[in-house]
């Protein structure tokens, strides 16, 4: 419903990165070669991240504050898109971090116990990145839409999702991860290659919608409590 009601802001102002990523992204799977992937898909693929992030940015905006921007560049990079990037490593090294940590502390419990599964042992795996990852999801809403420093708004993400981590893990991060493994297989399914490039591009501003109806929900909540979760 969201979507539907800013699709004119989402095209006005996402048609040029969304535009270039797909194209990007069509080229780097059917056209590359590769006598050439090695230099060729690097970049392709820093430039696809990179609008990815534009992207991202531009659509939190568009949900969460779109008098923002009433007139803008169709492609542009703003200290937003920077600290969106510098966020996504910084959290990126901590899922990294404790994803290794988990797998240490848990292949040592389990050294010799032939009893238990691997399905068991890899779902204990991924649980602390999988935590990490719902705490400070909502971070990138805040800096997309606020002049906030990285610290503060990974405080308020972590204050906002308190006593919620279950509901953002099922909807902000289950269902893009979900729709990840169907494009991901449908890209090796004759026929539906194209689609399966050309769909996420398209289907970003539904995930971050979501994302934004998230953060916005319990925003308020916060601020009906009396709750101070975030610097503005």
């Amino acid at each position: 419903m969201l979507v539907l009601e800013r699709r004119h802001s989402l095209f006005e102002r996402l048609w040029m990165p969304a535009g270039i990523g797909i194209f990007l992204s069509v080229y780097q799977h059917f056209a590359v070669t590769e006598s050439s992937q090695n230099f060729l898909q690097f970049g392709i693929t820093v430039a696809v991240f990179l609008l990815t992030i534009i992207l991202a940015v531009r659509s939190y905006n568009i949900f969460l504050d779109p008098a923002s921007e009433n007139k803008v560049a169709p492609i542009s990079w703003t200290r937003r898109e920077s600290r969106f990037l510098v966020t996504m490593v910084i959290i990126s090294f901590g899922f990294g971090f404790l994803t290794l940590l988990a797998g240490l502390i848990i292949g040592s419990f389990m050294l010799n116990r032939d009893n238990i599964g691997g399905p068991f042992f890899a779902s204990l795996f991924f649980i602390p990145g999988a935590y990490l990852a719902s705490r400070v999801l909502l971070a990138f809403p805040l800096i997309s839409i606020r002049e906030i420093s990285i610290p503060d708004a990974l405080r308020g993400a972590w204050g906002l999702s308190q006593n919620n981590v279950l509901g953002i893990l099922i909807l902000c991060i289950g269902t893009p991860a979900i729709l990840a493994v169907l494009f991901a297989f449908s890209s090796n399914v004759q026929g539906l290659a194209v689609i399966s490039v050309v769909l996420p591009w398209v289907t970003m501003p539904l995930e971050f919608s979501v994302i934004a109806l998230v953060f916005s929900q319990l925003e308020r909540h916060a601020g009906e409590n009396g709750i101070n979760q975030i610097s503005r």
